[in-house]
């Protein structure tokens, strides 16, 4: 006696075979689609870094070719001299900017360029927050009269969080919980 299949050839499905190669066609299709689009994506990020580095390599701008730049964002990453002074009381810490996963502050301070009514800003390094006292700011030495600095042209710090400028809704009475801690009554 030979023992019966569990399921005899008229049972079987014959379209199921080519749904799973159908699906595994596609799969595979995708795949690959997807490994294309990552090895472009690498290309473009190379070729973006390259640009960088050539436009770091390229002499220092000087002070007057900085100022006669009609967009200095066309020059970026590039090393620029300037002369002038640290406007030190309008120095800017921005909060939550963390280094090697320590939290800190980006130091921004305008620079008064020499012989002109204009500024730029200078983002001068980052320092450690205090973990004691928050509202203590870590000391950031700063000489006096003229100096000359040397720097890249960057775009501004990324923004972490930018919030609106339209005005929160407001809360209806019916949402604010009694201050006695009852429960508030249904509507």
């Amino acid at each position: 006696m030979t023992p019966e299949p569990l399921y005899s050839e008229d049972r079987r499905r014959p379209g199921r075979f080519w749904l799973i190669t159908l699906a595994a066609v596609l799969t595979l299709g995708a795949t690959v689609s997807l490994g294309r689009w990552q090895l472009s994506r690498a290309a473009q990020k190379e070729a973006l870094q390259a640009s960088i580095e050539a436009q770091k390599v390229k002499p220092p701008l000087t002070q007057a070719e900085f100022l006669a730049l009609p967009q200095p964002s066309d020059e970026l990453h590039r090393p620029v001299r300037l002369r002038g002074l640290w406007l030190t009381p309008q120095t800017v810490y921005l909060d939550n900017r963390q280094m090697h996963g320590v939290p800190g502050f980006y130091v921004l301070t305008p620079f008064a360029l020499e012989g002109t009514e204009q500024t730029v800003m200078v983002q001068r390094g980052w320092v450690q927050r205090n973990f004691v006292d928050r509202t203590k700011l870590g000391a950031v030495e700063t000489p006096a009269g003229i100096v000359e600095v040397t720097g890249l042209i960057e775009p501004p710090p990324s923004h972490l969080l930018e919030l609106g400028t339209a005005a929160p809704a407001p809360v209806p009475p019916a949402a604010t919980p009694p201050a006695n801690g009852a429960p508030r009554p249904r509507a």
